[in-house]
């Protein structure tokens, strides 16, 4: 599970599936983001916002480029934490 874990993330999905408790603790710390994703996602939509939002250009983000999966991305991951599609908390 810890090794299939972070492929899976980068898949998009958020969440393990687990039926034996032992598994618990490394379905939860697998499925936890950290706090260096929430910070890249919040510069993200910061640039994004500098950039002048809704668009299909991409920006230049910090040295990186900012394009619409990106953004959505940021979005996406911003929204597991419970701050809102602007990097809020809602």
């Amino acid at each position: 599970m810890a090794y299939d874990a972070p492929a899976a993330r980068q898949l998009g999905l958020s969440a393990k599936w687990t039926i034996d408790p032992g598994q618990a603790e490394v379905a939860i710390r697998v499925s936890s983001l950290g706090p260096d994703e929430v910070a890249w996602a919040h510069r993200v939509i910061v640039w994004w916002h500098q950039a002048g939002g809704p668009g299909d250009s991409p920006a230049a983000a910090g040295g990186e480029l900012a394009d619409r999966p990106i953004v959505v991305q940021a979005m996406r991951l911003l929204g597991l934490v419970g701050a809102g599609p602007t990097g809020e908390e809602q």
